[in-house]
C-alpha cells in the first residue's frame, strides 16, 4: 500500500511543480531541436519534393540526426550543414534535456509525484474511517482490530519503519506528525468515525484531542493515559474515552486470580 509523504503544502507544491516543470523542459528542448532539424532539411530540400515527402524526409532525418542511428546519404551539402549547426549549437542543451529527462524517468519522480497526487485525493474522499494516531505495539493491535470490523484504517506515523510496517500491513498510511493540523486533515480527519491518539508523548494525544474534536466534532475519539492527571487533561481536551493500561492490567490481573482461586 503506498504511503502519503507529509510535508508542507507549500513544499508539496513546489516538489509537483519541480519535477513538472523539469519533465516538460526537457520535452520542449528535444523536441525543438526536432523541429529545428527538420526545419532545415525540409527548407533545403529538392523544389520537385511533394509537400509530403518533404516532411517525411525532413522529420526522419531529424530522428536519425537526434538519435545518430540513420544514414544521412540521401541529404546535400545544404541539409547536411544545417543539421551539423543545430546539433551543435543546441548540443550541450540537448544533452542537458536528455540527461534530465532519462534522471527522471529513472529515478520515478514523476510517478511517485502522481502517485501522491493520487492518494492525497483518495484521503479526501474517505467518511466514516478510522484514524490511529502511532502505529506502536498498541497502535498496531488497535488497527487490526479495527479493520476486522470492517473500517478503513488510516495510520500516522512520522517514523519511517512504523510507515511501511502499517503500509504492509494493508493499512492506508499518512508518514507525518499527528500533532500538526494539516497532518490529521491529510488522514481526512473532518470525515472520520474514530480517532485513536496512541502515541508516546503526552502533549502529541493533548494536541490530537483538541484537533479532533474541533474539526471532527461528532467522531470517537479515544486515547491512552498513564496518570489520572494525564486522564482528566484529556477528557478536557476532548476525548470521548481515556483507556489507562495499568488499570487494564489490574483488572486482568485480577480477572486470573479470581478464576484460579477455590470457591
Amino acid at each position: 500500500m503506498p504511503i502519503l509523504q507529509r510535508q508542507s503544502h507549500e513544499s508539496a507544491l513546489a516538489r509537483h511543480h519541480s519535477v513538472r516543470r523539469q519533465f516538460l523542459a526537457s520535452v520542449a528542448v528535444i523536441l525543438l531541436t526536432l523541429l529545428l532539424a527538420a526545419a532545415g532539411i525540409m527548407f533545403f530540400e529538392d523544389d520537385r519534393a511533394s509537400v509530403d515527402e518533404r516532411v517525411a524526409k525532413g522529420l526522419w532525418n531529424a530522428v536519425n540526426a537526434i538519435s545518430t542511428a540513420g544514414d544521412f546519404g540521401d541529404l546535400d551539402g545544404r541539409q547536411k550543414v544545417w543539421v551539423g549547426v543545430v546539433l551543435v549549437v543546441g548540443g550541450a542543451a540537448m544533452l542537458f534535456a536528455t540527461g534530465t529527462l532519462t534522471s527522471l524517468l529513472v529515478s520515478g519522480a514523476p510517478w511517485q509525484a502522481r502517485q501522491q497526487r493520487r492518494l492525497e485525493r483518495r484521503m479526501k474522499n474517505l467518511d466514516g474511517h478510522a484514524i490511529v494516531c502511532g502505529y506502536g505495539a498498541s497502535g498496531q493491535a488497535v488497527a487490526t482490530r479495527l479493520a476486522a470490523l470492517g473500517m478503513k484504517v488510516v495510520v500516522v506515523d512520522n517514523d519511517p519503519d512504523a510507515a511501511r510496517r502499517a503500509s504492509d500491513a494493508g493499512h492506508l498510511v499518512v508518514q507525518g506528525d499527528a500533532g500538526e493540523q494539516q497532518t490529521l486533515v491529510d488522514a481526512g480527519l473532518p470525515n472520520a468515525a474514530v480517532v485513536a491518539a496512541l502515541l508516546g508523548a503526552h502533549t502529541e494525544k493533548l494536541a490530537v484531542a483538541l484537533m479532533a474534536r474541533h474539526l471532527a466534532p461528532k467522531a470517537m475519539m479515544i486515547s491512552t493515559a498513564v496518570t489520572p492527571n494525564g486522564r482528566d487533561w484529556l477528557k478536557t481536551a476532548g476525548a470521548s474515552a481515556v483507556v489507562m493500561a495499568a488499570d487494564l492490567v489490574a483488572a486482568e490481573v485480577e480477572r486470573q486470580v479470581a478464576e484460579q482461586r477455590p470457591a
